[in-house]
């Protein structure tokens, strides 16, 4: 009978345990899996901070806009799937803070020396007085480091809305660059048939022939390289989508010109109110120093004694037996914390210092985006309202000019060299810009669209 309520006490106690399933890492079958992810998947992420839940209105039959770029990377990239993550382990943290001490069971079995007949048995059921100070420090710093961990992922979301957008960017400057690039080895093909033609029944010079040549040839390498710049820019995009390198991933509007939203009432001033209230990064900065807090606060309230209490039990040979309570103290002679106390005091020093450099990084960073951006508006605004309407003039002024013959085909082929010269820079205006708008909006945290509160 004793045997059988020892192993029913055993079971009891293994009643709960979780047991070990292993999960081995097969590479292959997740390479596999990665060059099978397609346009297909359920997107279940629109915006940095929600909840997964499919998604309406995702369509890429037609193209991929940057906003359904976007939902793409925060739904499939390796990256933010293991920053979430990391969220459960500081989630298992804060349930391991609210759980109970566990009760701890003492036998003794002491035989008589020097003649003494028999055996005295002992035993103590004792459990630690709960500490509620301490629990409760406990729970707060790990409720803080599920707060940061959360924050740490959101800001993590909102700068691959950045890198996603930039991508995209990317591939419709290049695109566009390559149908200006095209456009004008078309014109310039001809133009060089023409001198041979006309150098055929001795109208023109083998120089002029020649000079044209050597500039298709250098407009053919421009092409060939604004090409390359295409492919890699939609493997970049790809890699932030969280898609294989080769899937063609078409975008909407690649073939339309560039058109950027001009920003106007943008200073320093109001930077500084976006990067306080929109940069994610301060937040989790700041929330990882409330923790450094809470944990300093929890080694300190541990260098007092411990208390536990419980029942103990004796059995003397002559069968007697004596129950009572049990007490036992730990008594913090030799070790009163000092080394966790120390530790944690500089780790919250530690961690001010680093809110404080981020807050001065954060803050030249904005600060060089603002400088940028406005540097570019002012690069937008001459090319808008000077170089652009001077283009329009002299190409119709060349047009004339080659009807009435007083302009040659050679003079005419480096007129229009200048005037693809002139929309690649126009075209490069346009992309800074819209990079400097970007970065800011990254920097700060906020959309510059959207007015703060």
């Amino acid at each position: 009978m004793r045997y059988v309520y020892g192993v029913g006490a055993l079971a009891l106690l293994l009643v709960g345990c979780k047991s070990y399933e292993p999960k081995p890492l097969d590479v292959e079958a997740e390479l596999q899996r990665l060059e099978g992810l397609n346009l297909g998947v359920t997107v279940d992420r629109s915006r940095p901070g929600q909840e997964s839940a499919k998604q309406d209105g995702f369509d890429p039959s037609d193209g991929l806009s940057e906003a359904e770029a976007v939902a793409l990377a925060l739904t499939l990239n390796p990256e933010l799937h293991a920053r979430r993550l990391a969220t459960g382990e500081a989630d298992a943290r804060l349930i391991a803070a609210g759980q109970w001490p566990n009760p701890r069971i003492g036998i003794s079995w002491l035989p008589g020396v020097d003649g003494a007949p028999g055996v005295t048995m002992g035993g103590q059921w004792l459990t630690e007085v709960l500490r509620v100070w301490e629990r409760f420090a406990r729970q707060d710093a790990a409720e803080a480091g599920v707060k940061e961990a959360e924050a740490g992922v959101l800001a993590a979301e909102w700068r691959m809305v950045a890198r996603v957008r930039t991508a995209f960017l990317r591939i419709r400057v290049a695109v566009q660059d390559y149908r200006l690039l095209s456009a004008q080895v078309e014109v310039q093909d001809r133009a060089f048939n023409l001198l041979k033609q006309r150098q055929a029944i001795g109208e023109g010079t083998a120089l002029d022939t020649t000079l044209a040549e050597l500039g298709l040839y250098a407009l053919a390498r421009d092409k060939l390289r604004a090409e390359t710049e295409v492919q890699s820019s939609r493997r970049k995009l790809n890699e932030l989508l969280g898609l294989p390198p080769n899937l063609p991933v078409p975008i909407t509007d690649e073939a339309s010109p560039l058109k950027v939203t001009v920003f106007e009432s943008v200073n320093a001033e109001e930077v500084n109110r976006r990067l306080l209230a929109g940069r994610l990064e301060l937040q989790a900065r700041a929330l990882a120093y409330q923790r450094g807090e809470e944990e300093l606060r929890l080694e300190i309230y541990r260098q007092y004694p411990r208390l536990s209490i419980g029942v103990a039990f004796d059995r003397e040979p002559g069968g007697s037996y004596y129950v009572g309570p049990g007490f036992m103290v730990e008594l913090p002679i030799f070790n009163q914390n000092e080394g966790a106390i120390a530790g944690r005091e500089v780790q919250r020093k530690r961690m001010r210092a680093e809110f404080i450099l981020a807050l001065h990084t954060l803050r030249a960073e904005a600060q060089q985006a603002l400088a940028s951006l406005q540097r570019a508006k002012l690069e937008v605004d001459l090319q808008q309202e000077k170089v652009l309407p001077a283009l329009d003039r002299t190409a119709a002024l060349l047009d004339e000019g080659l009807k009435l013959k007083e302009v040659s085909s050679l003079d005419w082929v480096t007129a229009q060299g200048r005037a693809l010269r002139v929309r690649r820079e126009y075209l490069s205006s346009l992309a800074r810009y819209q990079t400097a708008v970007i970065r800011l909006e990254a920097a700060t945290g906020t959309p510059l669209k959207e007015a703060l509160p």
